[in-house]
């Protein structure tokens, strides 16, 4: 009997210790918490690339070595190889050879035989992916063949294994080709060694000075993006001198007027964008092709 008390007194006290009131602060709530995996960007482009340029590091990619028409993406290199030529302060002339361009072609409003800066060319280049920029850099700086073999040079300095360039402009070719990681290449040595024009690439407008009066200026407004077709997969209605169709890049022959019916292309220009039409006609008469 002695014994049964022993152990009862012995387990009593772990017996009433639950039943005690709890002391101090309570015990702090523990929240795990999982990192979301990051969702994939939802793009309509054939290629892409996201870098982050403090580490070398990828962060996103679609497609990045693919061969694809750059377009006016071209316009990187030759900045490039322009401003291994020419400083942003030199003047040269424009030359006559912007009006062979297609009628269609982005422009920054050049006028033949004007004298213009490279700095003012570089405006025109990136704001409104002039052509006409384009093709008075290349000129400036070189012959035109001898300004598109030092593009291909410099790609091939650059580690631009999947590019190959054969005009300065971006016109569609089989030959005009480049990548999303090559691209990405082009634009860190634009921003490491010129980031004066780097910021006018990646600028949504320009604020202009006070003393500048060139009247190109007036046409330099930002391009508006179009979400669901870039400018070189729309139908661009190109005639050739003789005001037949050109097809696009895709052989379709859009409108189609009669061969020579010039009144039939101006009225077709004139429907809902009259005074584009008219600007079209004016360049037209000025090349001697009206």
């Amino acid at each position: 009997m002695q014994v049964w008390a022993i152990i009862v007194a012995l387990l009593a006290p772990v017996s009433t210790m639950g039943q005690l009131p709890a002391t101090g602060p309570p015990s702090p709530t523990v929240q795990v918490y999982e990192r979301a995996r990051p969702v994939p960007p939802t793009i309509k482009a054939r290629a892409a690339i996201v870098l982050d340029l403090d580490t070398g590091s990828t962060l996103y990619q679609l497609d990045p070595h693919g061969r694809h028409a750059p377009a006016s993406l071209t316009k990187v290199v030759t900045a490039l190889v322009a401003l291994d030529h020419l400083g942003l302060d030199q003047v040269v002339t424009v030359p006559a050879s912007i009006n062979q361009l297609p009628w269609d072609s982005t422009r920054m409003g050049l006028r033949v035989g004007e004298r213009v800066s490279v700095r003012e060319l570089m405006d025109g280049l990136f704001l409104n992916s002039g052509n006409d920029a384009a093709i008075t850099l290349s000129e400036a700086a070189t012959p035109r063949a001898t300004f598109i073999g030092l593009m291909n040079a410099k790609a091939a300095a650059l580690g631009m294994v999947d590019s190959h360039f054969v005009n300065p402009i971006g016109l569609d070719d089989p030959g005009h080709v480049t990548s999303a990681a090559d691209l990405a290449k082009a634009a860190i040595e634009l921003e490491t060694r010129f980031p004066m024009v780097a910021a006018i690439a990646t600028a949504p407008s320009l604020t202009l000075a006070a003393t500048a009066t060139h009247h190109a200026y007036n046409l330099l407004q930002p391009q508006p993006a179009d979400s669901d077709l870039s400018r070189r997969d729309r139908s661009q209605n190109r005639v050739d001198r003789a005001g037949g169709r050109v097809p696009d890049r895709h052989g379709h022959q859009g409108w189609p007027p009669p061969a020579g019916d010039r009144a039939g292309i101006a009225a077709h220009l004139r429907r809902g964008r009259r005074a584009a039409g008219l600007r079209l006609r004016q360049r037209l008469i000025a090349a001697g092709r009206w």
